[in-house]
């Protein structure tokens, strides 16, 4: 979250906050973001659900803004911690991978939704916590190994 400083007139402890908050957020790995009150007053605030593009009645929406939507609304991931977090990534993507495999059986589109739906959670909740996929997946090796016999399986023939 980023250091926000709302400068007034100079004095010795505005002084100070202003030395000490650049570091502060250096420090956080964090943005450190100056304003003056007169423009604090021109400025135009907006809750974030205002700043989220919200559908007008009768428009149908995709199917992954609903999912999202849905998630923002019971944000059940939260709670988990890293590991189990990843944990329930592995789940999910297993669930999903045997429908991307060509050649391997398909589950109907009906059957999916609820494991696209669970993936978009997992996307949104990486998403607000900031995290890099890239250094969750210390998993990822032996699910690719899987993955790739699965479609070995399935592709006997063309290999």
């Amino acid at each position: 979250m980023p250091i926000i400083t709302i400068a007034d007139e100079p004095n010795p402890v505005a002084d100070y906050i202003e030395t000490l908050l650049p570091k502060w957020s250096a420090f956080d790995g964090q943005p450190h973001i100056k304003g003056y009150w007169k423009e604090l007053l021109r400025q135009k605030f907006r809750s974030f659900a205002e700043y989220q593009r919200l559908p007008q009645k009768g428009e149908l929406i995709p199917r992954h803004e609903m999912s999202r939507w849905r998630y923002r609304a019971n944000p059940y991931l939260q709670e988990y911690e890293k590991v189990k977090l990843l944990e329930f990534r592995e789940i999910t993507i297993r669930h999903i991978a045997r429908n991307l495999i060509k050649g391997a059986p398909k589950l109907p589109f009906e059957q999916m939704v609820p494991y696209w739906e669970k993936w978009t959670h997992f996307l949104e909740e990486v998403d607000h916590r900031g995290l890099d996929l890239k250094e969750l997946d210390p998993f990822m090796a032996t699910l690719c190994e899987e993955i790739e016999e699965m479609y070995k399986e399935y592709n006997l023939e063309s290999l």
